[in-house]
């Protein structure tokens, strides 16, 4: 699942996360994800799970780690063909502020105004 569209190379990947901190998930000495925020905003920008640790709670404590980073609210785009991760987002209480048509592909702008119990 993802919070914004995977950068296709390396270089892609270091030019659109200037700025941002980046967490990793770590699974018996493994690589299972990572997500990155933009403090300033208060925003999500990715969340990455590897396809091999999906569905073992990866991404929910990743996504929980980075709203204890940036306090609520915060918010974060999906892509709109993306019901996978729309339905996690939603399990965890975001909510859609906006569904985005503009150029590139089409998006939904969530926000988590409180931390769910």
């Amino acid at each position: 699942m993802s919070a914004g569209a995977a950068a296709g190379e390396p270089q892609d990947f270091i030019e659109q996360t200037v700025g941002e901190d980046i967490f990793l998930a770590m699974v018996d000495g493994k690589a299972a994800g990572f997500v990155s925020i933009w403090r300033p905003e208060s925003f999500i920008h990715f969340l990455v799970v590897d396809k091999t640790f999906r569905r073992r709670g990866v991404g929910s404590d990743l996504l929980r780690h980075a709203v204890g980073q940036l306090g609520t609210p915060v918010e974060l785009k999906c892509e709109a063909h993306n019901r996978a991760a729309q339905a996690f987002y939603e399990r965890h209480g975001w909510q859609i502020v906006e569904r985005i048509d503009n150029a590139g592909p089409p998006h939904i702008l969530y926000r988590l105004n409180t931390v769910c119990a």
